[in-house]
C-alpha cells in the first residue's frame, strides 16, 4: 500500500487468532474439558489437520527473528482462553523474539473461559510482565505510528482516546491494529456482509452494530473516519477469513485470515 509522507519503506507481519492452547488443562471446570479438548484437537488447526495452534506457535519465533520486518503486530486471540498456563506459553515464548512486536489483546486472549476459577489478578500480571498491557499501545517512528487499540472487544478508555489524540495531533500516517473490525460508513456492504456470515450479527465496531460504540468510542471512530484524518489503515482480524474494505475515501481496512490455519499477513508500505 502507498502512503504519502512516509520517508521509507515499511514491512509488518499481522498474526491473529491463533487460538494457542496449552496442553496444560488443570485449569478447566470439569464440564468444559470435552469442549477444550475438542477445540485443541480439532477445532484450531491447520487446513490439512496436522499442526496444531501452539506446535505452530513454537515454530513462530525462529520464523519472525530472521524475516527482516520492521515489527510483528500480534492482533488478539493468540490464545484461546485466559488460563495461565496459556498466559505462561505466550510470555516463555515471545521472551525469545528478537523482533519488536505488538500484542494487542482480545477477549479469549485473557477472559477465562471455561475455567474453574478465574484468577483475574494473575493473568493481569502475567499481561503486564509480557510488554505492560496498556489500553492504547504506540509504535513511533519518525514518520508512521502503529497504534494498537488493546483488549478491543471493550470499548476504548478515555486514557486511550487521549493517548490517541496526542499521536493524531503529530500528523504522522497512523496504522492501528484492533481485533475488531470497524463498520464501513462508506460500504455498507461489508456489514452486510459479516451480518450474513454470522447469523445476523454485525460484529464490528458503530453504532447499532454487536460491538455498540459508547461516546469514547464513537469519539475515536469519528477520528478515524475523518475526511483528513492520518489514519491511513485499520489491521484486524476477529471474523477468520480475509476482506478488504474502505473506511472512508482515505482510510483502508484489511481483516485477515486466520493463523491457526497457518496465515500470516504481510503489510508492505511504501512511501510516496
Amino acid at each position: 500500500m502507498k502512503v504519502k509522507g512516509l520517508k521509507r519503506d515499511y514491512n509488518f507481519l499481522m498474526i491473529c487468532d491463533l487460538h494457542v492452547i496449552s496442553e496444560d488443562i488443570s485449569e478447566a471446570e470439569e464440564k468444559s474439558v470435552h469442549i477444550i479438548k475438542d477445540r485443541m484437537t480439532n477445532v484450531f488447526k491447520t487446513s490439512g489437520q496436522t499442526t496444531s495452534a501452539l506446535d505452530l506457535f513454537r515454530k513462530l519465533g525462529p520464523v519472525v527473528n530472521k524475516c527482516g520486518a520492521d515489527a510483528v503486530l500480534l492482533g488478539g486471540d493468540i490464545c484461546d482462553f485466559g488460563s495461565i498456563a496459556n498466559l505462561n506459553i505466550l510470555k516463555d515464548e515471545l521472551s525469545k523474539w528478537t523482533i519488536p512486536y505488538m500484542y494487542t489483546r482480545a477477549d479469549h486472549d485473557f477472559r477465562p473461559w471455561w475455567m474453574a476459577e478465574e484468577h483475574e489478578a494473575e493473568i493481569a500480571a502475567l499481561g503486564k510482565a509480557i510488554d505492560g498491557d496498556e489500553d492504547l499501545m504506540v509504535m513511533e517512528y519518525e514518520d508512521l505510528a502503529v497504534v494498537g487499540y488493546n483488549k478491543s472487544t471493550w470499548n476504548v478508555t478515555p486514557d486511550a482516546l487521549q493517548r490517541f489524540k496526542e499521536v493524531y495531533a503529530k500528523g504522522k500516517p497512523i496504522v492501528i491494529v484492533s481485533h475488531v473490525p470497524f463498520n464501513s460508513p462508506v460500504d455498507p456492504s461489508f456489514g452486510e456482509e459479516i451480518m450474513n456470515h454470522e447469523n445476523g450479527r454485525n460484529l464490528t465496531w458503530g453504532k447499532g452494530c454487536y460491538y455498540d460504540a459508547n461516546p469514547v468510542t464513537e469519539e475515536f471512530l469519528q477520528m478515524v473516519y475523518a475526511e483528513h484524518s492520518p489514519v491511513k489503515l485499520v489491521l484486524c482480524g476477529h471474523m477468520h477469513y480475509s476482506r478488504d474494505t474502505m473506511l472512508s475515501d482515505t482510510c483502508r481496512q484489511h481483516m485477515f485470515a486466520p493463523a491457526y490455519k497457518g496465515n500470516i499477513g504481510i503489510v508492505r508500505l511504501i512511501a510516496e
